[in-house]
């Protein structure tokens, strides 16, 4: 089912796919120009590894069971440059300038791993 959404939007002439809601940030690449983007809940991270992870107890410590640290993620477009940038809480801009982070994000680049 995702190869042919993937088809129809690279013909379309997306380049980013962004999804959510994981609880970890991954992500990759549909060949070369097509980014698949996913990033965490923005309440709990938990790692892939644990096993049976609804059986936890819901006052998590530090809201949180993976080693990652909940947070957002801001997305900028200026110009046909689409960049985009993890934050945690506590390091989110009070501002942004599109222009100048969407340039600055597409070029550092933002993935977490590979699909």
């Amino acid at each position: 089912m995702r190869t042919p959404l993937l088809k129809k939007l690279k013909d379309a002439g997306a380049s980013k796919w962004f999804a959510g809601h994981t609880h970890v940030n991954c992500g990759g690449w549909s060949g070369e120009n097509f980014e698949v983007v996913v990033s965490a809940a923005c309440g709990v991270v938990v790692d892939p590894a644990l096993q049976d992870v609804g059986a936890q107890s819901p006052n998590l410590p530090n809201g949180r069971l993976g080693p990652d640290v909940s947070g957002l993620r801001l997305v900028c477009v200026d110009k046909g440059v689409i960049g985009h940038r993890w934050f945690t809480h506590d390091s989110v801009p009070e501002s942004v300038d599109p222009a100048a982070d969407a340039q600055a994000w597409a070029a550092a680049g933002d993935v977490v791993s590979k699909l």
